[in-house]
């Protein structure tokens, strides 16, 4: 596990690498309160170091990592919504260090970036920024020398843009630029040649992005990649295809649209798949899919059947309740998956395939309190039975209720009382529910265990 620092912010920069070489991803976090960079390197425990602290920008939302001069050395690249700067910072893989994050010039409010690696008509890798300027938007190409190709496009975005992806959605080898916004359409930047895209709005059938996630991964089997998004209690795999219209003119148009090429059920009509990533084996087939469904606090596995059909195969309770993402590590010379569950507040590694570090609920008694505000529990065999007694206290009604854990793990409602008639008031009233505390131990010398 990995306990990320605390923020006040919504949105901080999280981002998985080999930073020390070893084959095993490392991970980077931002500290947008107090400016700075968090680096955990992995060791061979297949754990997490203490972090390596580095002064960095302040509010950074964005994290990426690259070769970006292909020197062997990797860049670190931060995108800053409080100084609205893009800064790169260069590691060294020797000493373990990085220096002060540099500010990319000429970039006026940067609001998304993505890394891009070489290939797809580019010769080295490159960085790509959606941002604003005075002509409304634009989107810029930056090299490893500082050179920088861009195309402004009139109007204002809608909404803001959360994501920026870099997908062939239209599987002609040219990448285009995929912009992300909560609850309006897909802005798709269709590649026509080097750096020059033609703006596409797409409305995914059925409803429109809700924020969350999007991937890729080739769930039709067809050697290619396909746009993988939720929707409703499933996710769905899309390419973009056009057909041509007839106009009055001699120059036929073409209309563009999603088209649905795959999709995974979730296990029942409720679930809400907020969460999700393709694992791949070490020969780099997608084999399978992992899945997080807020509905019941579950993780999915689903693989295709003999009829090539995606069905979930197995789920395992998951001790959250939110998930900002799912992401396969790399974990060089073993056969097993490493898939990360990445939370607000942290990150957990488990294993697809062997013993994972997943919580299973053994009990569950609801309060009997009609609208109960359980504070905290406390443990003690008060009856010397050998099964310990579980105390909640309950702040609404400010009572303590007792449960009893039987030999079969269930809990079974033993008892309850109310601690105070009413909140105390001192001054402006209780600053704290109450009780706010409990304590279980001898306090009567008797040999036998109070509640305090």
């Amino acid at each position: 596990m990995i306990r990320f620092p605390e923020f006040s912010g919504i949105k901080r920069g999280v981002c998985w690498a080999d930073m020390n070489g070893d084959g095993r991803d490392d991970c980077l976090v931002s500290d947008p309160d107090a400016g700075l960079l968090n680096v955990f390197l992995s060791n061979q425990q297949e754990g997490w170091d203490e972090p390596r602290i580095f002064p960095s920008l302040t509010g950074v939302q964005e994290l990426t990592v690259m070769d970006w001069g292909r020197d062997g050395g990797l860049e670190v690249f931060l995108l800053s919504k409080d100084e609205d700067q893009i800064g790169h910072a260069h590691w060294d893989s020797v000493s373990k260090t990085m220096t002060y994050p540099e500010k990319l010039p000429s970039l006026s409010k940067p609001l998304v970036m993505q890394g891009q690696t070489a290939g797809a008509g580019h010769s080295s890798p490159s960085l790509v920024v959606l941002h604003e300027n005075d002509q409304g938007w634009a989107v810029s190409t930056i090299g490893s020398d500082l050179s920088m190709q861009t195309q402004s496009f009139q109007g204002r975005l809608k909404g803001i843009p959360e994501r920026l992806m870099l997908h062939d959605l239209d599987q002609d080898d040219w990448v285009d630029c995929l912009i992300f916004t909560p609850y309006e359409p897909l802005i798709c930047l269709r590649q026509q040649a080097d750096d020059i895209y033609e703006t596409i709005e797409l409305a995914p059938p059925g409803g429109s992005w809700q924020g969350g996630w999007a991937t890729s991964g080739d769930l039709n089997a067809d050697g290619r990649s396909e746009l993988i998004m939720p929707f409703k209690n499933m996710v769905r795999a899309y390419n973009m295809t056009s057909r041509t219209l007839s106009n009055d003119t001699d120059t036929p148009t073409l209309e563009w649209a999603l088209q649905v090429v795959g999709q995974i059920n979730g296990p029942s009509n409720t679930s809400n798949l907020r969460s999700g990533v393709v694992l791949q084996d070490d020969e780099g087939s997608e084999t399978s899919v992992a899945l997080f469904d807020v509905s019941g606090s579950r993780l999915h596995v689903a693989e295709q059947d003999s009829k090539g059909v995606w069905r979930v195969i197995s789920s395992q309770d998951m001790a959250v309740n939110e998930l900002v993402r799912l992401q396969q590590l790399e974990n060089e010379g073993s056969q097993e998956i490493l898939l990360l569950c990445e939370g607000k507040d942290g990150a957990t590694l488990n294993t697809i395939g062997g013993q994972s570090p997943l919580l299973k609920p053994i009990g569950e008694q609801r309060s009997m309190a009609r609208e109960a505000r359980l504070q905290s529990l406390l443990t003690g065999d008060f009856d010397q039975d050998g099964m310990p007694e579980v105390f909640a206290l309950e702040t609404s009604e400010h009572r303590v209720e007792c449960f009893q854990l039987e030999p079969d793990q269930s809990l079974a409602p033993l008892n309850q009382w109310s601690v105070f008639e009413k909140r105390s008031y001192r001054n402006q009233g209780a600053a704290f529910p109450e009780p706010k505390e409990g304590v279980i131990a001898d306090f009567t010398g008797d040999g036998l265990l109070d509640l305090c």
